[in-house]
């Protein structure tokens, strides 16, 4: 037998039952229960952090990362299943359809780098959150600071 005889008998055979078995979707739930049990705590804690400080600004950037963390990852997981079931219910009409589909589950490099590259963006985003609210709070306070001066002068 050659070998291209042996790898069609492989494909045609047990393509499904010798791959499909590492295939797993659990390391995609440990990011989304980080992202919302993260996203759930910070939501308890509100009544605790102070109006007007810095911790206030730092709990509001912190809930836009747990929460736009655990939307991504559940996004990311929702294609990788969507995949799957394609996949698993699909009727294939030639063995190259099969692998094609074989190699979306598996080699979806995307899926499997989705909790790096959404905590890299979610970072991103309330870096940005935290910067526009430490400087309307900045600029308020010197509103507050002149307006408070100019009452001070008129007395």
């Amino acid at each position: 037998m050659t070998m291209k005889i042996v790898l069609l008998e492989i494909i045609n055979n047990s393509f499904d039952d010798r791959f499909m078995e590492h295939v797993s979707f659990s390391f995609q739930i440990l990011p989304i229960l980080i992202g919302l049990s993260g996203f759930i705590i910070l939501l308890l804690l509100k009544e605790r952090i102070p109006r007007s400080s810095l911790l206030r600004d730092l709990w509001l950037s912190g809930l836009v990362f747990f929460g736009l963390y655990f939307l991504l990852m559940t996004s990311s997981t929702a294609s990788s299943v969507y995949h799957w079931n394609t996949y698993e219910s699909g009727v294939f009409e030639t063995i190259e359809q099969k692998q094609v589909a074989m190699k979306r589950v598996v080699n979806d490099t995307g899926v499997q780098f989705a909790f790096i590259i959404s905590a890299i963006f979610s970072m991103f985003i309330a870096f940005f959150v935290w910067l526009i609210r430490s400087i309307i709070n900045y600029i308020n306070a010197k509103n507050s600071n002149r307006t408070e001066n100019n009452l001070t002068r008129k007395v």
